[in-house]
């Protein structure tokens, strides 16, 4: 068997061009919850050398021309965005968790009544 076949398993064979699905799949509450926790690690582990930087410029140790505040701005521009991000995955799966998706039923009430059978079982003629 051909490493090609061997790797790719069936799938060798050509594929038609006009293969378009129009599936929109959306990220479940988990997902969306480990990329907020992920986001917003990376940005607090960025404030920890952000925040010596910073304490060192104030010190009068570093630089103090534009070429050494440029990585500052950007590292605390980062820091933000991050954090941001973070925060705004956690409330969209917050938001997706505690709503109810349209096709699904959250709560199914008792409806009282005739059966339908009932009309077909009084005749018993045939």
């Amino acid at each position: 068997m051909p490493l090609r076949k061997s790797l790719l398993g069936s799938r060798t064979g050509s594929v038609g061009a006009t293969t378009v699905t129009t599936v929109r799949a959306s990220l479940t509450p988990e997902a969306l919850t480990t990329g907020g926790l992920l986001l917003t690690a990376a940005g607090l582990a960025l404030l920890g050398p952000l925040l010596a930087a910073m304490l060192i410029r104030a010190s009068g140790a570093g630089r103090t021309d534009a070429a050494a505040t440029t990585p500052l701005v950007l590292a605390m521009l980062a820091v933000i965005v991050a954090v941001a991000s973070g925060f705004a995955l956690f409330v969209s799966a917050w938001r997706r968790a505690h709503t109810a998706a349209p096709g699904r039923v959250r709560s199914v009430s008792t409806v009282r009544g005739e059966s339908v059978r009932s009309d077909f079982d009084g005749g018993g003629g045939l």
